[in-house]
């Protein structure tokens, strides 16, 4: 349509670029001399099936990395709520304790957190992202409700922490809010149009590419040679809206100098895109360990202070 056309929005965070590729309809103003763009409305309800996921995604990538820890909070069966509200107030209280441990540390406080209750068991349960910079004896310490906690450092892997980031968003059912973040947190904020970076990725945008994208008329060897130094990741998506003839991508392309880690562990958190074939009862020992008696049980905080590895019996 001739009021319509592509529009790249590019976000430029540690290790990675995301773009964003959705149609912008043609606004005139009530004079008619001046033109401007903004989104159709069509094309903002495509955009916002995945805004949450990918504005947590962002949050993680701009404000955390391979200092930070990814923990799990759970309960002690002689103190366990299943209130979400008593939950939620629990996390209060334990979020004031580690400001004032960061606070005495010299060191950042950054978390972001979501409550929610296990699939199968219903439990309500935590987890909680922090940033680095205090022992995670004192992080782990911090949690009066039990010892049964379990952490470890985030994991930069080739799609950086976007499977973390989706599971802090997917919540819905137990609070207005699926996610609770610190305000000092740097916000996702995409990069101008007229920046070069920008300039140069979205001239790869065009109609005809988008089709050829949709059609899978280009291999992925040709998608990745479109963008210059950097490298396709893995779970990009391209659809087609006949509603106003235009064509809606989401890509992660990986910066050269990217960090990745050995192994891809914590972006996982068995989320049913990447991550189910790893070694889970190595990685968190107390669920293969959940039928056994209670004083045989050895928590993530217990393990680390009797100076065991994980997967360690």
């Amino acid at each position: 349509m001739a009021n319509t056309k592509q529009k790249a929005i590019v976000y430029d965070m540690p290790g990675m670029i995301e773009v964003d590729v959705c149609a912008h309809k043609k606004v005139r103003s009530r004079g008619g001399s001046r033109v401007t763009w903004a989104p159709t409305s069509k094309a903002q309800q495509r955009v916002n099936e995945m805004r949450r996921k990918r504005y947590v995604t962002r949050i993680v990538n701009l404000n955390f990395d391979d200092t930070s820890y990814a923990i799990e909070l759970d309960y002690a069966p002689g103190v366990y709520t299943d209130s979400m509200e008593e939950a939620q107030g629990h996390m209060r209280n334990y979020i004031r304790r580690l400001r004032r441990i960061y606070k005495k540390a010299g060191a950042i406080f950054k978390y972001i957190y979501t409550t929610e209750r296990g699939e199968e068991s219903g439990r309500v349960h935590h987890h909680i992202i922090v940033s680095g910079g205090v022992p995670l004896e004192d992080i782990l310490g911090a949690w009066k409700m039990s010892k049964r906690c379990w952490a470890q450092h985030l994991e930069f892997s080739e799609n950086g922490y976007t499977d973390l980031g989706a599971y802090y968003a997917k919540r819905q059912e137990a609070f207005e809010r699926c996610f609770t973040c610190s305000q000092n947190l740097e916000r996702p904020q995409p990069l101008a149009e007229d920046d070069a970076e920008c300039r140069r990725i979205s001239r790869v945008f065009t109609k005809k590419n988008c089709k050829d994208f949709y059609e899978h008329n280009f291999t992925r060897a040709e998608m990745a040679a479109l963008f210059g130094g950097y490298k396709l990741c893995d779970g990009w998506s391209c659809s087609y809206n006949p509603y106003d003839h235009s064509y809606y991508m989401h890509l992660r392309l990986l910066k050269p100098d990217a960090n990745i880690a050995s192994w891809a562990t914590t972006v996982t958190y068995n989320s049913g895109t990447i991550g189910d074939d790893y070694p889970w009862d190595e990685l968190r020992p107390e669920e293969s360990m959940a039928g056994k008696a209670e004083e045989q049980y050895y928590s993530a905080y217990e393990r680390m202070m009797r100076g065991e590895k994980y997967g360690e019996s």
